[in-house]
């Protein structure tokens, strides 16, 4: 087995023309990673507004095109939740601040978006 290497978290077989769906956005930085290496498109969900806006930040101009980042996050069903906030974990049982978020039914968000095959 290799060892882990940052580099490993980029390391895959896809195309220019190939998807890689980021659920989580955070700061953006797996996103631009995958931006950068292989030039396919990214759609991204965070359903946490200051995550969006830095994660944003974190990806330069010329990659943007190929990013569709979502206001949303993905589960079984379509509703509003509270989420707390602490650092980098959020959550429903996450304590700390208290922000309303979309989540969307994974099912209904492909289908919108005409998604029948990711490769990531």
């Amino acid at each position: 087995m290799k060892p882990f290497t940052e580099a490993l978290r980029y390391d895959y077989q896809i195309t220019k023309d190939g998807l890689v769906l980021d659920a989580g956005f955070y700061h953006g930085l797996f996103a631009r990673g995958i931006l950068e290496k292989h030039g396919c498109r990214v759609v991204a969900f965070e359903p946490v507004k200051k995550f969006r806006e830095i994660g944003l930040a974190n990806i330069p101009e010329r990659l943007r095109d190929r990013l569709t980042l979502l206001d949303y996050g993905l589960g079984a069903w379509t509703r509003e939740e509270k989420f707390g906030i602490k650092g980098d974990m959020t959550g429903l049982y996450t304590e700390g601040d208290r922000e309303t978020v979309t989540i969307r039914e994974v099912v209904d968000v492909f289908k919108d978006l005409g998604i029948r095959h990711a490769d990531l």
